[in-house]
């Protein structure tokens, strides 16, 4: 995924999705790279990784502003 803005270009990759898929994704990868091996216990509810060789608080200030608000379930009932 890429970000543009003025100043900066963001290269990151975004891995979200359910537990079970996520797993077998990072379980995946863990030939190509055994530190991600690391990050298996932090997988519970719904959870998201970023993965990016940038600046780490540039992309958080990006993601948060281009963060979507949960909607809650009550108001589709």
């Amino acid at each position: 995924m890429l970000f543009k803005s003025n100043v900066f270009l963001f290269i990151i990759v975004i891995l979200m999705g359910k537990n079970t898929m996520m797993r077998k994704t990072i379980r995946g990868q863990i030939s190509r790279n055994a530190n991600l091996e690391k990050i298996l216990p932090h997988v519970y509810e719904n959870v998201g990784f970023v993965f990016t060789k940038d600046d780490l608080s540039s992309i958080r200030d990006k993601l948060l502003e281009n963060k979507v608000k949960k909607i809650l379930r009550e108001s589709f009932c």
